[in-house]
């Protein structure tokens, strides 16, 4: 009877295999839906969505107008802070792995590079469209 030798790895830390969903159709790969969701997951929506609704009910409470420029500030805040919360987690991966292992980028559903791409695009439309508000915006 052959001898069976285990390497030494922890199992614990190779990703899961992906089943493809039924509904997926042609050209369409579980790989690119787990990234997509993950991009998602990585700029931390409710946090974004509570930033959107801070900079709307901050600049409402003044004038009591939802004005295009308040709509475009609250904007921009999004995308800051959706960039800064990828940042963070891009500086922050090694505690990551360690503290929260489902998070995108410890868990391998989004990619290092991917994330530092994600981050420079939502930093840089972020800025543009708060730079092309009027200095007091209202």
């Amino acid at each position: 009877m052959p001898k069976k030798y285990l390497m030494n790895q922890n199992l614990n830390n190779l990703p899961k295999p992906v089943e493809a969903p039924e509904h997926l159709g042609e050209g369409e790969s579980p790989q690119v839906l787990q990234c997509l969701i993950g991009l998602i997951e990585i700029t931390r929506p409710i946090n974004c969505a509570i930033t959107f609704c801070s900079v709307l009910l901050g600049g409402w409470l003044g004038p009591l107008t939802l004005s295009h420029d308040l709509l475009l500030a609250a904007l921009s805040a999004t995308l800051i802070t959706a960039g800064g919360n990828v940042l963070n987690d891009v500086c922050g991966l090694q505690e990551d792995r360690i503290n929260k292992p489902q998070r995108p980028l410890p868990s391998g559903k989004v990619s290092h590079v991917s994330a530092l791409v994600l981050t420079f695009f939502l930093l840089l439309g972020g800025l543009i469209i708060g730079f092309l508000l009027p200095t007091p915006a209202p």
